[in-house]
C-alpha cells in the first residue's frame, strides 16, 4: 500500500480482510489513467448498503485489501488517452466500478479515484458536491430498472419525450422520495410517462415538483 512518487500523494479507508471493522487509512498508489479512464479528485462519498453487503458476502469474489464505494464526486486531475469530451479541472460525479473492475485503484474510499469515462457526468456549479455526490448509484439504479431489456425496458429518455394524450402510458413508482425514486421519477416522465408514486405526506410536494402526475400516501390503507 505503499504511495507512489509524483505530483500526487493518495491515501484511502481500506479494508484489509473481510468483515473488517473500521477501516483503516492509510496510504495508497496513485493510478495514472489507461485509454478511456479518468482519474478523480474526490471530495465527497457516498455510503450505500452495497458497501458493506461486499464485506459482508463473497458475492463478487473481492481482493484484499480493498477499497470500497462507488458514489464519487470531485473534479478530474488526469485524463487517459481515447478521451475527448473530458478536461483536467472540470467538476465530475462518477459511478466508480470497484466491485466490477475488483481493483481497489476504482474505489470512491479514497482521495484519488480511478474511472472509466464513461461512468462519469459533469456536475453543474450550483450543484454542491455533497448534493451531487447521491446521483451515480440513484441514477444507475434507477436506469437498470426502467431501460434494461431483463427489466421493464421502457424507451429511452429524450429532452421531449412524445405524449399521447388520448392513450397514456402510467408507471407506479413505490417510494419516490427516496434516491432511487426521485431519479426513476424524473427519468420515466422523459420517456413519456404518466408517473403516479409513493411517499409520506410531508414529501408530497417534493414528488410533484420533481415531475410526478399523482402521489399517494403508503401509510394508507387505501
Amino acid at each position: 500500500m505503499a504511495t507512489e512518487a509524483g505530483k500526487y500523494h493518495n491515501a484511502a479507508a481500506w479494508a484489509l480482510k473481510p468483515e473488517s471493522r473500521p477501516l483503516v487509512v492509510s496510504s495508497a498508489p496513485y493510478t495514472s489513467p489507461p485509454p478511456g479512464h479518468v482519474v478523480i479528485e474526490v471530495h465527497s462519498v457516498a455510503v450505500n448498503p452495497i458497501d458493506h453487503i461486499m464485506q459482508d458476502s463473497d458475492l463478487f469474489h473481492i481482493k484484499y485489501p480493498a477499497i470500497f464505494g462507488g458514489d464519487i464526486a470531485g473534479h478530474i486531475v488526469e485524463v487517459g488517452d481515447k478521451v475527448s469530451d473530458m478536461k483536467v479541472g472540470t467538476r465530475v460525479i462518477a459511478n466508480g466500478s470497484v466491485y466490477g473492475a475488483n481493483n481497489p485503484a476504482y474505489g470512491a474510499f479514497q482521495k484519488y479515484a480511478l474511472v472509466h469515462s464513461t461512468s462519469v457526468a459533469e456536475l453543474p456549479y450550483n450543484i454542491p458536491y455533497n448534493i451531487g455526490v447521491v446521483l451515480p448509484l440513484g441514477i444507475s439504479t434507477a436506469s437498470a430498472g426502467l431501460f434494461q431489456p431483463d427489466f421493464l425496458a421502457l424507451p429511452l429518455p429524450v429532452p421531449t419525450p412524445k405524449v399521447d394524450a388520448t392513450a397514456p402510458r402510467v408507471l407506479l413508482i413505490w417510494g419516490g422520495s427516496s434516491s432511487v425514486g426521485s431519479c426513476a421519477i424524473q427519468l420515466a416522465k422523459l420517456s413519456g410517462f404518466n408517473v403516479v408514486t409513493t411517499a409520506s405526506p410531508a414529501n408530497f410536494k417534493y414528488c410533484l415538483d420533481l415531475g410526478a402526475d399523482a402521489v399517494y400516501d403508503y401509510h394508507d390503507s387505501n
